[in-house]
């Protein structure tokens, strides 16, 4: 009876290390699965304000893998559209939309409805 006892400790003791391990391998593998997608390195947000049908900061200048979110202020709807690349779709009035610039480059976008509204995002 004893050993019985004895035996079910031993292999609770042993499931709850195994689901401890278990547990810090998935933080682990999650950890490098954010990174890897971000470009190496944890994602950095920048903010776009669209405010009087204009883009502010014009230009805007970050850095690769940075999460650029679009906030509306604008009583109308707006995009920010580089055709071919990114297109935030339509932003109600007080919403943000996120795009995530993953190559260097300089990328110039344009409200789809108000095609005079130009910004660009520098990203080094």
């Amino acid at each position: 009876m004893r050993f019985m006892r004895g035996a079910r400790r031993g292999a609770l003791s042993l499931i709850g290390a195994l689901l401890a391990l278990a547990a810090g391998i998935a933080l682990v593998v999650g950890g490098v699965g954010g990174a890897a997608a971000s470009g190496g390195t944890a994602a950095k947000t920048a903010h776009v304000l669209i405010k009087s049908f204009k883009y502010h900061p014009k230009p805007l200048r970050v850095s690769k893998g940075t999460r650029v979110a679009f906030t509306n202020k604008d009583g109308a709807k707006h995009t920010a559209t580089h055709p071919g690349l990114f297109n935030t779709g339509l932003i109600k009035h007080n919403k943000t939309k996120f795009i995530t610039f993953s190559h260097k480059g300089t990328f110039h976008y344009h409200c789809t409805l108000h095609p005079f509204m130009k910004g660009t995002v520098v990203v080094h």
